[in-house]
């Protein structure tokens, strides 16, 4: 049970060996498409301003066929495009009132600054598609390097696992060096037994060395004196003191994988 749960574990590795994940940033791109949006509708509402003031400089217009059709070119654009939040002042422009003359120009400066920004940030955006498509190369490449390397990794992977599983039934005698090189990493990476769901024999043994020179000690002291009652806490004493002297012996400090285990089993 214990093999078959950590084959499992090794073939799921395995499956995510190489694995790189390589996404094209696209942070630029969308920070210039943004100011785009911004300036395309600042132009939108100035062609609205456009449509609507060469409506209006229509109706101070003599009537005949050209302006009337003129007139209905507009009024169909106009409902396409709607009414400008803020209308030219046609009727100063055409009284020469200075205030609506400047008003005018000042417009006309503004659309022709919002005209250049829209250029540039159109060339920006062809920049950036540029790069996003060479990044985009690169990705595809990455993911053919990733690819190759999970197969190498598979291959090595498989054909080290099988020859361990031969090397297990055409020589038993190493199931005990394997065996003593996993308790030796359980009990140097405490987070292993978890992983792999065993503990090392020698961190076993020490456990229970401890419990049963607890327990002897205790049998020893009642016989010499029967009625004396001991206190929870001179038990766990005496218990802390023998598992302490049987785990933390010399290098072989089983200590962090007992406290690791007790927080996984939450004692």
């Amino acid at each position: 049970m214990k093999f078959a749960r950590f084959f499992t574990i090794i073939a799921i590795l395995l499956a995510f060996v190489g694995c790189s994940v390589f996404k094209p940033a696209t942070g630029n791109q969308s920070k210039i498409e943004a100011k785009a949006g911004v300036v395309d509708g600042k132009l939108t509402e100035e062609s609205r301003a456009l449509t609507t003031g060469a409506l209006d400089a229509l109706g101070f217009a003599p009537t005949n066929p050209p302006t009337q059709l003129a007139k209905r070119f507009l009024e169909r654009d106009q409902q396409i495009e709607g009414v400008p939040a803020e209308r030219i002042d046609v009727a100063g422009i055409l009284a020469t009132n200075k205030a609506a003359i400047e008003s005018l120009e000042r417009r006309f400066l503004q659309q022709q600054q919002l005209l250049e920004e829209r250029t540039a940030l159109r060339a920006e955006l062809e920049k950036a598609n540029a790069r996003l498509l060479e990044l985009g190369r690169m990705y595809e490449q990455e993911k053919s390097k990733s690819l190759v390397g999970r197969i190498k990794a598979w291959v090595l992977g498989t054909f080290g696992l099988g020859g361990l599983i031969a090397l297990v039934i055409f020589c038993p005698a190493a199931l005990p060096i394997i065996g003593s090189i996993a308790s030796f990493l359980v009990s140097r990476i405490p987070s292993v037994a978890n992983l792999i769901g065993v503990v090392g024999k020698s961190a076993f043994d020490a456990v229970c060395k401890g419990v049963g020179n607890a327990r002897s000690s205790l049998k020893e002291a009642s016989k010499h004196n029967p009625d004396k009652k001991y206190s929870a806490a001179e038990v766990l004493e005496m218990l802390d003191t023998e598992l302490k002297e049987s785990t933390e012996v010399g290098s072989a400090n089983f200590r962090p994988l007992i406290e690791a285990r007790r927080s996984q089993l939450n004692v």
